[in-house]
C-alpha cells in the first residue's frame, strides 16, 4: 500500500489480488479470491475514505452472456457464475473550493494467452461496473446478488497485461459513490485453451484532490434572475482548470453556466430575402489551445456541451462528463490531442461530431443506450483502431467513421434501423460489419459498397421480422 502527498494530491492504492483459474474439461471451475483492504487519509480540508468489499472465495462457471445481459438496457443479472466485490469513495464536506476526481484502474500483472489477442478464447474475460446502494445491499456476495438485476455503466474486456482505467468520475464534498465491480467468463467466446488458463490481478483506486479554479480567471456575466454566473472565456495560464457546480461572488453563490447556445433568425436585405437559422455557441474553452485537463463537476447544472471543448488542440483529458448533460454535438471536435475519451453518461442522446477530428483518439468510449444520432461522432478520427458496440437506440449514422483510416476488425450494431449514408468513407483496412438479420438495418448495409467491408447478419431478438400481408408488405418490430 503506497500513499503519495504531492501538489494537494493524493494517490491511494487500495490492493486487491485476483487469482482465476479455469479448470476441468468442461471449462467447469474459475476460483477468484481477494482479500479486504481499507484505507482512510486525512487533510486539512477533508477525509477521503477508500473501501475495497467484501472477502471473497468464488467459483465461476462460464456464462452464457446472451441469458443474462441486456445490451439494449445496459443491464446484467447476477448469477452463481460470477465473482463480485465493491468499491465506496467518498469525501467529507469540509472545504467546499474541493473537488475530487476517483479513478479504478485494473492493474493485469499477469494473463494466459488464452485471453489475449493471440489465443482462441480472446475477449471472454469481462468485467462489468455497477452503481449500486449498500443500504438497499448491505453485503455484496454472490449469495445475496443472485438474481439481482443492476443497470452497468461500465464493461470491457481484459485481454493483456499492464494498468486499464475501469472507470472515472467527481466527487463532491458530502458525496459518496458505491460500485460493484463483476467479473465473469463468457462462454460463447472460449475455446479448449482455456483449459488451465491463469490470470492474476489487483483492482486499484487513486483519489486526486483539486483546488477549484478561482472565478478570477474567467471572463463572466452574472444573471441574478437565473441565479447563475456565465463563464465565457477563460483567461487563466493554467493548462489544468477545475469548474466547480457553483462560485461565491460577493458573497452571492450561483450556479456555473458554463456551455450557452442561442439560434437566432438572420434574414438578408435583399428582396427576395434569404433567412437561416445561425447558432452561437458560447463556452470559455472553446478553441482555447494551452489547456490540458478540465474537470467538471458532477453536479453541474447543463444539459449541453455543445461545441465545449471544440478546438482545444492541447486537450488530453476531461475524466468526467456531468450526468445531466443530453447534447454532446462536436464537444470535442478538432481536440487533436485527445487520446482517450471520457465516459459517456446514459443521459446524452445527441453525439453528433462528438470527436470529428480527434486524430490522436485511440480508444472509443462506451455508447450508453440512451444515444439517438452518432452522425460524425468519429469522422477522422485517423488514430481509432477499435469501434465501439452501437445500441439500439441509435437511428442515425451518417458518416460515423468516414475517414478513419485506421480503423479495422468488427462492428457491431444492435438497432433495427439506422440511416448510414457514408459510414465507412476514406476507410481502406478490413472491416467486418455485423447487422441484425431482418431488419432495415441490414437492407441499409447491404446497400453499401465498400471493397474493404463485409456486412454480417446476426439472429437475436433485437429485431424481428413480421411477416407482411399480401400486398401490404413487411414490418420491422423493435
Amino acid at each position: 500500500m503506497k500513499t503519495l502527498f504531492k501538489n494537494k494530491k493524493i494517490l491511494i492504492l487500495g490492493i486487491t489480488l485476483l487469482l482465476i483459474l479455469v479448470i476441468g474439461i468442461t471449462y467447469a471451475v474459475v476460483v477468484w479470491t481477494t482479500t479486504n483492504y481499507g484505507v482512510t487519509l486525512d487533510t486539512s480540508c477533508f477525509d477521503v475514505n477508500y473501501e475495497l468489499g467484501q472477502d471473497i472465495n468464488a467459483t465461476l462457471n462460464p456464462t452464457d452472456t446472451s441469458e443474462v445481459i441486456d445490451e439494449r438496457e445496459n443491464t446484467i443479472t447476477i448469477n452463481s457464475d460470477m465473482a463480485v466485490s465493491n468499491v465506496s469513495l467518498a469525501f467529507d464536506n469540509a472545504c467546499t473550493r474541493y473537488t475530487g476526481i476517483a479513478t479504478l484502474e485494473l492493474n493485469v500483472l499477469t494473463i494466459n494467452n488464452a485471453f489475449t489477442e493471440n489465443g482462441n478464447s480472446y475477449e471472454s474475460l469481462q468485467y462489468f461496473l455497477i452503481p449500486y446502494d449498500s443500504t438497499e445491499y448491505p453485503t455484496v456476495n454472490i449469495s445475496t446478488l443472485t438474481g439481482e438485476t443492476f443497470n452497468y455503466i461500465k464493461s470491457g474486456t481484459i485481454t493483456s497485461t499492464g494498468v486499464m482505467d475501469i472507470y472515472s468520475t467527481s466527487l463532491s464534498p458530502n458525496q459518496t459513490k458505491e460500485y460493484i465491480i463483476v467479473f465473469l467468463i463468457n462462454s460463447n467466446l472460449i475455446d479448449t485453451d482455456v483449459i488451465g488458463a491463469s490470470f492474476t490481478s489487483r483492482v486499484d483506486s487513486r483519489v486526486e484532490q483539486n483546488l477549484s479554479t478561482p472565478i478570477t480567471d474567467f471572463e463572466y456575466e452574472i444573471d441574478d434572475r437565473e441565479g447563475t454566473v456565465k463563464l465565457t472565456s477563460y483567461i487563466g495560464t493554467s493548462k489544468t482548470v477545475v469548474v466547480p457546480a457553483t462560485y461565491t461572488i460577493d458573497g452571492v453563490t450561483y450556479n456555473t453556466d458554463l456551455v450557452s447556445v442561442t439560434t437566432e433568425l438572420i434574414c438578408t436585405g435583399f428582396r427576395p430575402q434569404v433567412c437561416r437559422d445561425v447558432t452561437t455557441i458560447i463556452s470559455p474553452f472553446k478553441d482555447n489551445t494551452n489547456i490540458e485537463t478540465v474537470y467538471l463537476s458532477e453536479n453541474l447544472n447543463e444539459i449541453t456541451l455543445q461545441g465545449a471543448f471544440s478546438g482545444c488542440t492541447s486537450l488530453k483529458n476531461v475524466p468526467v462528463i456531468p450526468s445531466s448533460i443530453t447534447d454532446m454535438t462536436e464537444t470535442f471536435s478538432n481536440c487533436t490531442s485527445l487520446i482517450n475519451a471520457p465516459e459517456i453518461p446514459n443521459t446524452v442522446t445527441n453525439m453528433s461530431y462528438t470527436f470529428s477530428g480527434c486524430t490522436s483518439l485511440v480508444t472509443a468510449p462506451t455508447i450508453p443506450s440512451s444515444v439517438t444520432s452518432m452522425g460524425s461522432t468519429f469522422q477522422n478520427c485517423t488514430s481509432l483502431v477499435n469501434a465501439p458496440t452501437i445500441p439500439s437506440s441509435v437511428t442515425y449514422m451518417g458518416y460515423t467513421f468516414s475517414g478513419c483510416t485506421n480503423l479495422t476488425g468488427t462492428i457491431r450494431i444492435n438497432s433495427c434501423d439506422v440511416g448510414m449514408k457514408g459510414i465507412f468513407d476514406e476507410t481502406t483496412n478490413s472491416i467486418t460489419f455485423e447487422v441484425p438479420a431482418h431488419s432495415t438495418t441490414a437492407t441499409n448495409a447491404g446497400n453499401l459498397e465498400y471493397a474493404n467491408v463485409t456486412v454480417s447478419e446476426y439472429e437475436n431478438n433485437v429485431c424481428e421480422y413480421i411477416e407482411p400481408d399480401p400486398g401490404i408488405g413487411g414490418e420491422i418490430k423493435k
